[in-house]
């Protein structure tokens, strides 16, 4: 992973806390990711890759709705488990 992909990772994890202080079990969804302003506008493919590597490290998981894929933040140290 290249440094810049690893700083958007981790801004974009920090953002997403940021945004769940007050709802734990809050969901995002694509569009929740990109309105937290970590990646840049309509990089939609940067955006997926972050997420990509964000899930295998296990930090979000996804969730299933029926109005598409979200994704659920996992603390830290739950995902190191």
């Amino acid at each position: 992973m290249d440094e810049q992909t690893s700083l958007l990772k981790t801004q974009l994890y920090v953002a997403c806390e940021e945004a769940c202080s007050g709802d734990p079990d809050r969901l995002f969804t694509q569009e929740d990711l990109t309105a937290l302003d970590v990646i840049p506008p309509k990089d939609i493919k940067k955006l997926l890759q972050i997420i990509q590597i964000l899930t295998n490290e296990r930090l979000f998981a996804p969730v299933h709705l029926h109005s598409g894929l979200a994704w659920r933040l996992r603390p830290e140290t739950e995902a190191a488990k």
